[in-house]
C-alpha cells in the first residue's frame, strides 16, 4: 500500500509521480536506507555495495568521502552485516536501457581542492571537483555534465544548454552510466554567460521536496 505524494514531472510516456510506502517495516528492495540526510553534511548521494558481503546501502557522502571516492572509486566504511569496516564501491545498476552520453574526457587529472576562506560569504564551503553529474528536467533529455565545484548546498557546471534561472530540476552526483544513481530535487540558481561565448555556467541549489512540488 502506498500514498501518492504528488506529481514530480513528465516524460514522453506520461507523468511521473512520487509515492510513499505506508508500512516502513516492509523491505521492498533489499537495500539499507539510512535516516533522512542532514543537508548540512551531505555533498553527494550514492548506492554502494560492500565488497565483502555484497550488501547494499544508500550512502550520504560528505566533502572528505566524496574526495576519497573520486580518487579511488571506493571508500572504507563500517558494514553492519560484516561487523567491521570494509571496502565499499558504487553498486552496479541496470545498464541495458538508453543512457545519456557523457561529456568528452580530458587529459587533466581531477582536482578536488577546498575553495579559499576568502569566499566565506557563502553558506557552504565549495570543493573544486570534476565529478560526473546527471541533470534531469521534465520535457528534456537527461544531460550528463562535469561539475566545476560541489558543496552541501549545490553544485556548478558548464553546459551549451540555456537553462532557465529558477526552474526545477533533479540532480544525481556522483553519476555513473552503469550505476544505480540517486536523483535529488534542485533548482537552477543562476545562469551566467560570457559575451560571445556559447557555453553557460550553471549554478544549482538543492531544495526541499515541498519547494520542488510547488514549482510543478
Amino acid at each position: 500500500m502506498f500514498r501518492v505524494v504528488g506529481r514530480i514531472g513528465g516524460e514522453s510516456e506520461g507523468f511521473v509521480y512520487g509515492v510513499a510506502q505506508l508500512d516502513p517495516a516492509v523491505d521492498l528492495w533489499g537495500i539499507g536506507f539510512p535516516p533522512m540526510a542532514d543537508p548540512k553534511r551531505v555533498v553527494g548521494r550514492l548506492l554502494m555495495a560492500c565488497s565483502a558481503c555484497s550488501g547494499q546501502e544508500v550512502v550520504y557522502l560528505n566533502e572528505l568521502e566524496i574526495q576519497v571516492f573520486q580518487a579511488n572509486q571506493s571508500l572504507s566504511r563500517p558494514c553492519a552485516q560484516c561487523a567491521q569496516s570494509t571496502l565499499w564501491k558504487g553498486a552496479a545498476g541496470d545498464a541495458s536501457g538508453p543512457k545519456p552520453s557523457a561529456p568528452a574526457a580530458t587529459a587533466e587529472e581531477p582536482t578536488l581542492v577546498p575553495q579559499p576562506s576568502t569566499l566565506g560569504r557563502r553558506r557552504n564551503t565549495r570543493v573544486n571537483a570534476k565529478l560526473l553529474a546527471c541533470i534531469r528536467q521534465a520535457g528534456f533529455a537527461d544531460e550528463v555534465v562535469m561539475t566545476e565545484n560541489v558543496s552541501r548546498g549545490g553544485l556548478c557546471f558548464k553546459s551549451s544548454k540555456a537553462y532557465v534561472s529558477g526552474s526545477p530540476i533533479e540532480v544525481s552526483v556522483p553519476y555513473s552510466s552503469a550505476g544505480a544513481n540517486i536523483f535529488v530535487h534542485a533548482r537552477v540558481a543562476h545562469v551566467f554567460q560570457k559575451a560571445g561565448d556559447n557555453v553557460y555556467r550553471i549554478g544549482v541549489a538543492y531544495v526541499k521536496v515541498e519547494e520542488f512540488l510547488h514549482h510543478e
